[in-house]
């Protein structure tokens, strides 16, 4: 993402292998950059979120990136009221060529050790 530009995070919904209903909370931000609703209300550490919410947030990356500083985690966790909450987390990275850039997200889920459910996606602007 280009510096002060905005991009999809690109999420998948969250599975749960016994169809139970998930709740999702958020448990990290990344350090540098904003994190938003459609409609550009903030995500902040400890929102709600529904899987229509997850799979639409989008990150502004800062315009003053310097190639080199941290950017962070995107964090939350994921409960079917069952069992105990699986982290999740997608790693933010600004690429910066002279070319448009690219956010390239990685998420995770895991339970007990295993994959739930993992994809990545590069969003170029």
């Amino acid at each position: 993402v280009p510096e002060g530009e905005s991009a999809p995070l690109g999420l998948l919904p969250p599975t749960d292998p016994d169809n139970d209903v998930l709740s999702i909370t958020v448990t990290e931000l990344p350090q540098t950059g904003v994190i938003t609703h459609p409609d550009g209300i903030p995500v902040n550490i400890g929102d709600s979120l529904t899987s229509d919410q997850l799979t639409s947030l989008i990150y502004t990356a800062p315009n003053d990136h310097e190639e080199g500083d941290p950017i962070g985690l995107f964090g939350y966790e994921i409960d079917d009221g069952y069992n105990p909450p699986v982290p999740g987390h997608t790693t933010i990275g600004i690429t910066q060529q002279n070319e448009p850039g690219c956010a390239i997200l990685t998420p995770h889920y895991s339970r007990r050790g295993r994959t739930l459910l993992s994809n990545a996606s590069s969003t170029c602007i």
